[in-house]
């Protein structure tokens, strides 16, 4: 599981202190382009980092970064 594989990399010396060691309660695959977006309660809303400007200003889907407090891991910005 995730925690498996977060002490896994912890023990290896290659875990970051901003990795995301718990489910990200995606949504399910619905067979579109893209699929599996966070769903709400997700750790990954807002908690990304933004650091020099290396997240796009705009998710997968063209919708501006970011929607709420912080920008939102992975390809979708939820809100």
């Amino acid at each position: 599981g995730a925690h498996d594989s977060c002490h896994l990399r912890s023990v290896r010396g290659r875990h970051g202190d901003h990795d995301l060691c718990k489910d990200p309660l995606l949504g399910p695959f619905t067979g579109e382009e893209y699929g599996m977006i966070p769903r709400p309660g997700s750790p990954a809303i807002d908690s990304g980092l933004a650091a020099g400007g290396l997240v796009p200003a705009v998710d997968i889907l063209g919708k501006s970064r970011p929607q709420g407090a912080g920008v939102d891991r992975g390809a979708y910005e939820v809100r």
